[in-house]
């Protein structure tokens, strides 16, 4: 979700938080709220295949992710992803915080998650749905709801419809659902009843729903549908043994495994275990005929959670994504496409689902290795301005300088943006020797910044004990505010624009990092502790490993599962990460960043970003060329805050800095210029600026003179920023 979501709109409440109702780009109606980019929101039966094919990774060969420097020392260093950046008691005001777990979260302490994929399950009743990968799951009052969907593909979204196929239930009836444990890769959850309990482990790709029963009657209803056979038997009546196919009214065939033999009285309705059972139920949708050798083979091997692990050498990572499992035989799971173009030597199983992001594919095996590029830009463009543009860029720098601002917002995320705007001008001062204008800045910025590190600003820091995070004064005391940032909507947005500028003061005085190193850890751990073991903030806040890429939403609860808008508002969040990490000598952290940064640009190119020759999305959802707001089960042409297409386009580009180039895959710019042109012409100045600004990817020389006519400017752009951007682009 973005913090735009928050500008102008009607909140209706939904469970135990705001929830916003996205504006549809091809709706009457135009904006639905604040908004201009100039002051408001933009701101064993296994065949091995082909690992190539369909992977979806657009521009891999970008230019930044070049091969590992031969001068170097380049031994594999393992990436310690269990040793918090530091186990200090934030140095802020504590507060508790807006929201209090409800009964679901089960006796979870604090520090907990608030941007998890799962979080459906413990936010408001908990019974909105959750999409695993291939499967919608719901943890609905009488167990747990399965449905798989096929998406459904119009002009202005995609969606996966909400279906209820089958509920994995119990004869004695459910007191409620807890969660019981998570990690990165799963989340466990927990139905209690007299004399027993069901027990979920549900890990991200799964190709079968799992549950563990201790003393109960299983009972498994069709959801909204009827059985209509069960091995073949269209009569009601009973079956016995260890696997059953079941046939539903809808048309879809269903394979149930047991760990020992079973016995159910079945009719159109329900099937009932004739006694208590101790054991495991797994079910699975049979698509095709064939596919039923590959489920059989597998279905005797069952994950039941997941780690991450990484090493690094020079400017390559490898992740690795370890699964425990029970059971016997090979393992199995889905790979999303950019998992497919990432996995080193993979054993692909002929095994197939479409999602709403792509075609899942099978994947044998408790290890996934997974090879990373990492960029190697850092505070400038990997090449020089064009000589002929760098007396402009001056010109405006100096006007820029002289009308600089004696302070900025109170408001975390327009604060963070004037912030970094200002940051932006001093590095590109350094960059056409102007140390003088530089200094005077850096002699701006520099208080202002620490003041935010500091908590002495007028919208001081606080730490919240209840869920383990920083939080601003305003933000924790008015639900509304700041976008939501009270209950952790958008922290890495926020946060990335506050830690850019942080790092580009402490780039030149190392005084300024030691100074304030306490509020830049405390602003990294909030939205990037990496490990278990920091006693005050969660795990991944906002990064979800498994997709790839961050979620935005919070502790809100939307029916379509969680949410990011902007996700080059998440990519400045790792790239100013990896930069902290740089000034503060810490080269892990560093690299955590250009980790994290790599799989979102990886993500947007394939998820957000549509080239015509994206294998994700099809037509006509694919002729809007760019996805505004990604659910778990919606993919969206319109924004939280406004219906215009400059909006959609300009908030997944914002803010423009050396990473952008990256980011903005040159295929996806050429292909999509048309339509970001005609969006451009009616657009106000600062959203039509970022669209400008992308033209010089493909041409420098319209895109300098399209700059140059402009009249205003975001309230995180300037002039001056954008004459550079469009300079160092590669000519003509």
């Amino acid at each position: 979700m973005s913090r735009s979501a928050w500008v102008g709109l009607v909140f209706v409440c939904v469970g135990c938080g705001p929830a916003m109702s996205p504006v549809d780009a091809g709706s009457a109606g135009g904006s639905a709220g604040g908004g201009s980019a100039g002051g408001g929101a933009a701101g064993g039966g296994t065949t091995i295949v082909d690992a190539g094919a369909d992977a979806g990774i657009a521009d891999a060969g970008a230019p930044d992710a070049g091969p590992v420097d031969a001068g170097r020392d380049c031994t594999p260093v393992p990436l310690d992803l269990d040793t918090p950046f530091s186990t200090a008691m934030p140095a802020y005001p504590t507060r508790t915080g807006q929201q209090l777990p409800s009964a679901f979260w089960g006796t979870l302490p604090a520090p907990r998650p608030t941007n998890a994929a799962w979080q459906n399950f413990v936010l408001g009743p908990g019974q909105n749905r959750v999409d695993f990968l291939p499967y919608q799951l719901k943890a609905v009052p009488e167990g747990l709801a399965i449905g798989l969907a096929t998406p459904v593909n119009t002009a202005n979204a995609v969606d996966v419809p909400d279906v209820k196929q089958l509920v994995l239930s119990s004869l004695q009836s459910f007191t409620g659902h807890a969660l019981e444990a998570y990690d990165p890769l799963s989340v466990t959850m927990t139905w209690r009843a007299t004399g027993g309990t069901m027990t979920a482990p549900m890990v991200f790709g799964m190709p079968y729903v799992t549950a563990d029963y201790t003393g109960l009657r299983p009972f498994i209803l069709p959801g909204t549908f009827t059985v209509s056979s069960v091995n073949g038997m269209t009569n009601p009546g009973s079956a016995t043994g260890t696997r059953f196919e079941l046939g539903l009214s809808d048309g879809s065939t269903w394979l149930l495994y047991a760990s020992t033999a079973i016995t159910f009285d079945w009719n159109r309705g329900t099937m009932t275990a004739r006694a208590g059972f101790t054991g495991t139920l797994r079910v699975a949708s049979l698509r095709r005929p064939a596919d039923a050798t590959i489920l059989d083979a597998h279905a005797g091997s069952i994950p039941r959670a997941g780690r991450i692990e990484a090493t690094v050498s020079c400017d390559v990572a490898t992740l690795r994504f370890v699964y425990t499992s029970t059971g016997t035989g090979p393992m199995l799971l889905n790979a999303l496409p950019h998992h497919v173009g990432r996995l080193a030597m993979p054993a692909l199983v002929d095994l197939e689902y479409p999602t709403l992001t792509g075609l899942l594919r099978g994947v044998a095996g408790t290890t996934w290795t997974m090879t990373i590029p990492l960029t190697t830009i850092d505070w400038n463009a990997p090449r020089t301005l064009e000589p002929t543009y760098e007396g402009a860029v001056k010109t405006a720098l100096a006007a820029d300088v002289a009308s600089l601002p004696s302070g900025v917002p109170s408001d975390a995320y327009f604060g963070g943006k004037a912030l970094s705007r200002l940051a932006r001008l001093a590095l590109i001062a350094e960059e056409v020797n102007e140390p003088a204008l530089a200094a005077t800045v850096r002699n701006r910025l520099g208080p202002l910044v620490g003041a935010w590190l500091d908590g002495t600003n007028g919208n001081p820091l606080q730490f919240d004990t209840t869920w383990g995070g920083i939080v601003t004064r305003d933000s924790l005391a008015t639900p509304n505010a700041e976008f939501g940032a009270g209950h952790y909507n958008d922290h890495h947005f926020h946060w990335g624009y506050h830690l850019y500028a942080a790092a580009v003061m402490a780039r030149n005085d190392p005084s300024f990092a030691a100074a304030h190193r306490a509020g830049l850890l405390s602003m990294v751990r909030d939205i990037a502790n990496p490990s278990a073991m920091d006693p005050y903030f969660p795990r991944h806040r906002a990064m979800d490993f498994f997709r790839g890429h961050a979620w935005a939403a919070g502790l809100t609860e939307f029916a379509d599962g969680q949410n990011q808008e902007s996700t080059s508002e998440a990519v400045n969040a790792w790239y100013a990460m990896h930069l902290v990490g740089l000034t503060l000598g810490d080269r892990r952290m560093s690299d955590l960043g250009r980790l994290m940064l790599t799989l979102e640009i990886d993500a947007a190119h394939t998820y957000w970003q549509m080239a015509s020759a994206s294998p994700q999305y099809g037509y006509p959802f694919k002729a809007r060329r760019m996805v505004g707001i990604l659910f778990q089960t919606r993919a969206f042409f319109g924004t939280f805050f406004g219906a215009n297409p400059e909006y959609v386009y300009g908030i997944q580009m914002l803010p423009f800095t050396p990473i952008a180039e990256t980011l903005l895959a040159r295929s996806w710019v050429n292909d999509s210029w048309p339509e970001l042109n005609q969006a451009a012409m009616g657009a106000a100045p600062g959203w039509r600026g970022f669209l400008q600004m992308s033209h010089g990817i493909i041409d420098r020389s319209a895109a300098w003179a399209e700059v140059n006519a402009l009249t205003g400017w975001d309230d995180g752009n300037s002039k001056t920023n954008a004459l550079w951007w469009v300079a160092s682009r590669p000519g003509p």
